[in-house]
């Protein structure tokens, strides 16, 4: 299962146009700091720090290699909790990522029409959707 994950992880990484976001996106996942991953990858953590924000151009393989194996090693090291409670739905094909918007959104009436079968509901501000699966 490990194995499966790592490869997902580390093909979204090497794949991405913006590595650096994939890198956060899965650090925080994780719920590892970057204190605490650049501890177990043994680099100062300006260097995650740099990835993430986009100040160091793409890492290489050995680089996303090194990553990885540390996420799941800090994730083993806790008891494998990100693995067994939700890293195994992100293996599912049909999974999506929706974020919590922090500001309210106006969206206009057939844009709502999608989500809401009740008349009276539109027009009202959404707040947050979280959708998890497809």
């Amino acid at each position: 299962m490990q194995e499966v994950m790592a490869r997902r992880i580390a093909g979204e990484i090497i794949l991405s146009k913006e590595s650096g976001v994939a890198m956060k996106k899965w650090r925080e996942l994780f719920a590892i700091s970057q204190n605490r991953l650049s501890e177990k990858m043994l680099l100062s953590p300006s260097v995650i720090s740099d990835y993430e924000s986009g100040r160091r151009k793409k890492p290489g393989t050995l680089f996303v290699r090194r990553f990885v194996r540390a996420l799941l090693a800090i994730d083993r090291e806790r008891g494998g909790s990100f693995i067994q409670n939700g890293g195994l739905m992100l293996l599912r094909e049909d999974y999506r990522i929706v974020r919590d918007y922090a500001k309210t959104l106006r969206l206009k009436k057939k844009v709502l029409a999608k989500y809401f079968h009740k008349e009276k509901k539109l027009g009202k501000p959404i707040r947050a959707q979280t959708r998890i699966g497809a």
